[in-house]
């Protein structure tokens, strides 16, 4: 971003404003949502009082889409070869930044873009989105905005007159503006949406029938943490699966403990199936065959997201510029992208490749640099390094301050979450036994402190 001398769109007078002009996704991917926003090149005349955007010249870069666009405002009436003056230096500076191996035949044949418009529905398809999914979501955003209006009555005949566009997706969006005014702090519009989410549920078939999945959902979820608390066997789950055989149901139990329908459990459904009476034999089998399609179809799904992982990871690898790859890439690191980062650390680790070792390390570093660990993570992290329960015990004596509910809190939903998934290790031991001494330490504290 920098400071540059325009004229103000209204009155024509020269103002200073801070003015981007490259928008290059590849260097930095913030770059992308700054140009989708409308939060770049936004002025306040100190004249006239005009505030809105200004009409520049930009350039567009996403190296993993291949797209590099330019616009420049017809209005200008600039003649090519000294709009070519103007988008020259900006393009040098992408083709400049990527490494010789990376620089593709799009960089020397840029997009022209005939409006504003046109570039951000191109960027916005580029990503899936289309013109008419877009025109549905306004849709959705502006029947969202007349409930808001009328949020402190009975909006019965709205609900009615838009009944059409009332769907999953209306529900998802305003399931999300729910989460961001509440994150926003904006009590009172968080409370009028939670109250139109609440006649919508009750006034729609679509409301009722998704607040049933959710309760199911939910139900279905408790069931099998209360079945990991107990000792958990392929027997209890089997029986826990048949007992919980609906879509819903099935959708929820694959998605939660997907390990434990290994080998060994179709195995012994298949045994359970033989040995069944007709009528209740062909019930198993359609069970089975439900449970083998929906664990097919993620396993599929993860071994693509996983792929994907591995491709960026190897991408970031035969990079020049490590960090800078890393933060042109922030937008596909996601938590399975870790876990592919941290299984190859410790192949490379077990196979003393120490070149690949140190640029994996160094990736790692740069992304803990981004998301630096919380206090309650780094003790965690010290006490698993630790090899005898003294020494856990020592160490929480010393540092008792760093004791706090939100450590309790993390350690219980660790647990939970990797048992009500069927995990097993001796490390979820060593956190259980963590968890005792954390509880302890705690107790201890809080006597000390009456």
């Amino acid at each position: 971003m920098a400071h540059k001398t325009v004229a103000c769109p209204r009155c024509r007078q020269p103002i200073v404003a801070e003015v981007i002009q490259l928008f290059d996704v590849s260097a930095d991917p913030r770059m992308k949502q700054i140009l989708l926003g409308g939060g770049a090149n936004v002025v306040q005349c100190p004249q006239c009082g005009y505030q809105g955007p200004l009409n520049l010249p930009v350039v567009y870069h996403d190296h993993t889409k291949e797209l590099l666009l330019t616009y420049f405002p017809p209005e200008a009436a600039v003649p090519l070869h000294e709009q070519e003056k103007t988008f020259g230096p900006l393009i040098t500076q992408v083709v400049n930044r990527l490494p010789a191996d990376q620089r593709k035949a799009y960089l020397f044949q840029p997009k022209t873009m005939f409006s504003f418009q046109s570039m951000l529905d191109l960027i916005l398809e580029s990503d899936g989105i289309t013109k008419e999914m877009r025109q549905a979501q306004e849709m959705r955003f502006n029947t969202l905005k007349r409930f808001l209006e009328k949020a402190d009555g009975d909006i019965t005949d709205l609900i009615e007159e838009n009944k059409a566009l009332i769907d999953e997706s209306f529900f998802g969006l305003l399931t999300q503006i729910i989460q961001m005014t509440a994150t926003q702090g904006d009590q009172a519009t968080t409370e009028k949406l939670i109250g139109i989410q609440n006649q919508l549920t009750e006034k729609t078939e679509l409301g009722k029938s998704l607040k049933l999945q959710a309760e199911t959902v939910q139900k279905t979820l408790l069931g099998l943490q209360e079945l990991s608390k107990a000792d958990l066997t392929r027997e209890k789950l089997m029986d826990f699966v048949i007992q919980n055989s609906s879509d819903v149901q099935l959708n929820a139990i694959v998605s939660s403990i997907r390990p434990a329908l290994d080998y060994l459990f179709f195995q012994m459904l298949s045994e359970k199936i033989e040995k069944s009476k007709p009528g209740e034999k062909e019930t198993l089998e359609t069970l089975r065959d439900k449970l083998l399609l929906l664990t097919s179809a993620l396993d599929k799904a993860m071994e693509k997201q996983l792929q994907h992982g591995k491709q960026t990871l190897d991408r970031i690898l035969n990079a020049n510029d490590l960090q800078q790859e890393v933060m042109a890439s922030l937008q596909e690191i996601d938590d399975l992208f870790v876990e592919v980062l941290r299984a190859e650390v410790q192949a490379a680790s077990e196979n003393q490749q120490t070149d690949r070792l140190a640029k994996l390390n160094q990736i790692v570093e740069v992304l803990q640099s981004l998301n630096p660990p919380t206090p309650e993570v780094e003790l965690i992290e010290q006490m698993l390094e630790m090899q005898t329960e003294e020494e856990q015990a020592a160490f929480l004596a010393q540092n008792q301050d760093a004791v706090s509910e939100n450590l309790i809190n993390m350690l219980s939903n660790v647990i939970t979450q990797a048992e009500s998934n069927g995990q097993q290790s001796p490390e979820l031991d060593k956190i259980r036994s963590i968890f005792k001494l954390v509880l302890k330490t705690s107790m201890q504290k809080q006597m000390g402190d009456k």
